[in-house]
């Protein structure tokens, strides 16, 4: 049975919208659509092999009524043939048969504006658009996580509520050791720690220290003697 291009029966046609959606296509698929023809419908078939040049017949899948009966549309085989001459780098052939190796939607959509070939326009369009929004959709993804990222370099809130106290009460050991009274309001030294701090190779703000030592005896003022430990002030 021959079908001429133009009057590809309904029932083989491909829906666009739901193509579109698919980021990549096999060869095979990309030179049915070309047609309007729904690959998930119609199977190729080798049906001569001459020198290099193979002649594919098309038939009908196994979920379509009349399937088994192969029929020839115009020019298929000669399209899918130069589809899979070509030396595409997008796909990675893995032991597998050329016409299945599968390329990104827009590579193809792409390469068929660059030849006479024909392709359909809303196919084109449809795709182009699902690109561009796919592309967006990254991008803004990958904007929150950095967003999400920069205020993880400046919150404590993702540690630990047990290390926490843990934390503060190394910092309290520290100031108890140095005699340094976190109730002081006068501009008491802060050089012991900024010391401390400065042997690796760093440095910190005194007021930091004020607010964190402060925080420390906050957390854990119910627990110790604070006038006891605090009676010398520097």
């Amino acid at each position: 049975m021959f079908i001429n291009t133009t009057k590809i029966p309904e029932h083989l046609k491909a829906n666009f919208h739901e193509w579109c959606l698919k980021p990549s296509w096999s060869i095979f698929e990309a030179a049915c659509l070309s047609y309007e023809i729904n690959p998930n419908k119609v199977e190729a078939v080798l049906n001569r092999e001459i020198r290099s040049f193979r002649h594919y017949t098309l038939r009908l899948g196994y979920n379509v009524i009349g399937s088994g009966r192969p029929f020839e549309v115009s020019g298929f085989s000669d399209r899918l043939e130069v589809l899979l001459r070509q030396e595409w780098r997008d796909f990675y052939l893995l032991g597998q048969d050329k016409i299945r190796c599968e390329l990104p939607s827009i590579t193809f959509v792409k390469w068929f504006e660059g030849t006479r070939i024909e392709f359909p326009e809303k196919l084109k369009e449809l795709v182009r658009q699902f690109t561009v929004d796919a592309e967006s959709e990254i991008k803004q993804a990958e904007s929150i996580a950095v967003v999400n990222n920069s205020k993880k370099d400046y919150s404590d809130d993702d540690i630990n509520p047990k290390r926490k106290r843990e934390l503060y009460k190394i910092i309290l050991a520290f100031a108890v050791k140095h005699k340094f009274n976190p109730n002081n309001t006068k501009n008491h030294s802060t050089a012991a720690f900024k010391n401390a701090v400065e042997t690796l190779g760093l440095n910190i703000n005194d007021n930091t220290i004020r607010d964190i030592i402060s925080d420390a005896h906050k957390m854990w003022q119910d627990d110790i003697d604070s006038e006891s430990l605090f009676k010398t002030e520097i």
